[in-house]
């Protein structure tokens, strides 16, 4: 997909899609990320005072709230399926690979009713979210081509009052198969939302296997697609703060292991989301 430039307010830009042959299809982008971040902090804070306890229940609720029903993210145009937690896997997204390749890369979303246009497009209705590289100002023009990458975000959200697991690879090897029919298209970002979960409440320290994990990924998305885990993380410290970060890992196609065994080129890109008293001072 290529794009023109329709309306630019400076920290959000609203997207043409140039499809030849097809109909135009609507995108939004933040080319000033960091305002949306503090937008999806500002709410996750919000969010997370209300609650009484906040168990996995409340946490769901909060990571799927629906962007457009958010008024922290009220000068967004969203299409009603977006919701939080995939804003938040494309912010992270975009940002880890701002990172690894020295450039800017800007999020981008669906703007409403592009399903149809998309779908002729795409032959989906709907992606979670898009990145493109950033054009400077001064250099961006109207109708000038700038290539999106779709991202496709599953989550390992479960049932808390039915799932069990005994860990947290047990559940991405149960969940995967499930998610390989949407990781399977060329040229698109895969990622998989991991979320602080543990069934076993005697143990509260969680651990995670990138080793097994990226064998996992592997074998259910495409050799033609990016895979990456997101790991979102929430801390409550000893000093009454609490802090929201997510992180990001490009699981490699071909690993390379160390003489231990261990995978020697992993990298885990970090952003805080929020962080904040839970308990405010009187």
């Amino acid at each position: 997909m290529s794009k023109s430039v329709s309306k630019n307010l400076g920290r959000i830009i609203d997207i043409t899609g140039k499809v030849p042959g097809k109909s135009d299809i609507l995108l939004q982008s933040a080319p000033d990320d960091q305002l949306l971040k503090l937008c999806v902090g500002k709410y996750l804070e919000r969010a997370i005072r209300a609650e009484e306890t906040l168990d996995i229940a409340a946490m769901q609720k909060i990571l799927k709230a629906r962007a457009d029903k958010v008024k922290e993210l009220s000068q967004y145009k969203f299409e009603p399926n977006q919701r939080v937690d995939d804003l938040i896997g494309t912010l992270m997204i975009a940002r880890s690979i701002s990172q690894s390749k020295g450039l800017k890369f800007v999020p981008a979303w669906q703007r409403a009713k592009q399903g149809e246009n998309m779908k002729l497009f795409t032959g989906k209705e709907s992606w979670d979210g898009f990145i493109y590289e950033h054009v400077p100002l001064g250099v961006e023009k109207p109708s000038m081509r700038v290539d999106t990458i779709p991202i496709e975000l599953k989550s390992l959200m479960i049932n808390p009052y039915k799932d069990k697991f005994d860990s947290l690879i047990e559940l991405l090897q149960k969940k995967m198969p499930k998610f390989s029919k949407h990781f399977q298209g060329e040229g698109t970002i895969c990622g998989v939302m991991i979320l602080p979960y543990s069934t076993d409440t005697k143990n509260t320290s969680l651990s995670f296997d990138l080793k097994d994990a990226t064998e996992i990924v592997n074998e259910h998305v495409s050799f033609a697609a990016i895979g990456c885990l997101l790991f979102l993380d929430v801390k409550n410290h000893d000093d009454g703060d609490t802090v929201i970060s997510v992180k990001c890992h490009f699981v490699n196609k071909q690993p390379i292991f160390a003489e231990n065994g261990n995978i020697s080129n992993i990298a885990l890109f970090e952003m805080t989301l929020a962080k904040f008293k839970r308990i405010p001072n009187p």
